[in-house]
């Protein structure tokens, strides 16, 4: 399964129907240690549940894809930086109508789904056509698609853990579900026979994590190593 390809598809078949904008919506929580990162991703995913049922998003929010990146560029030793990228389809008069959401509102809304006494980091975007590092142009449909279908870990993000700190990340994210889609996406991937969850793409995560394994680290006397 390209999930790149079937969340380009699903979108294009909603654009073939009605007039949409889109919004990236970037979701944090402070920063668990390592081994806890598995209750955080619950965590995540129960708040964005939370949010996601109440009447400003339900009134506002047409459909959604949400994936889960579990590192950053800069996470610091034993901690992990997991946190929520989000493509969210709105209705095309969204930017003039009485359901736009600020991003003060926006970080509102999530501090209080999150059920937390300091402010998350949040950011919000507008989705606009862009041209990538090689020059090729995109659409806003691609542009959207281009954000937030990625992997969910970097090999250069794992090159800076320790082995136990591997090791505990693997072990936590194994059928760990890294993709979920809602609203109007939800019913149109579901047409194309995906599975509501996407959980069939986690077959390619847990392969990437083999070829990373394999690439990165090698196996000695029964755990693994960094590569020297």
């Amino acid at each position: 399964m390209n999930i790149n390809r079937e969340l380009l598809q699903a979108l294009e078949a909603i654009e073939a129907k009605i007039s949409v904008k889109y919004l990236f919506l970037t979701l944090t929580i402070k920063n668990p240690k390592t081994n806890d990162l598995k209750a955080t991703v619950k965590h995540l995913n129960e708040s964005f549940k939370r949010m996601s049922l109440t009447k400003q998003y339900k009134d506002t929010i047409l459909g959604h894809f949400k994936a889960l990146e579990i590192l950053g560029d800069e996470t610091a030793g034993g901690e992990v930086h997991p946190h929520l990228h989000c493509i969210l389809i709105v209705n095309s008069s969204y930017f003039q109508g009485k359901t736009y959401i600020s991003q003060a509102k926006w970080s509102e809304m999530w501090q209080k789904a999150l059920r937390v006494d300091y402010t998350p980091v949040v950011d919000v975007r507008r989705i606009r056509p862009k041209k990538t590092k090689n020059g090729k142009q995109l659409t806003a449909l691609q542009s959207a698609v281009f954000e937030v279908a990625k992997y969910s870990v970097k090999h250069t993000e794992l090159t800076s853990k320790s082995d136990e700190e591997f090791v505990s990340i693997l072990e936590q994210t194994k059928r760990m579900r890294f993709f979920a889609t809602g609203g109007i996406l939800k019913k149109q991937i579901n047409f194309q026979k995906c599975d509501d969850e996407l959980i069939h793409f986690n077959e390619e995560i847990e392969a990437e994590w083999k070829e990373i394994e394999e690439l990165i680290y090698e196996w000695k006397n029964g755990d693994y190593r960094l590569q020297s």
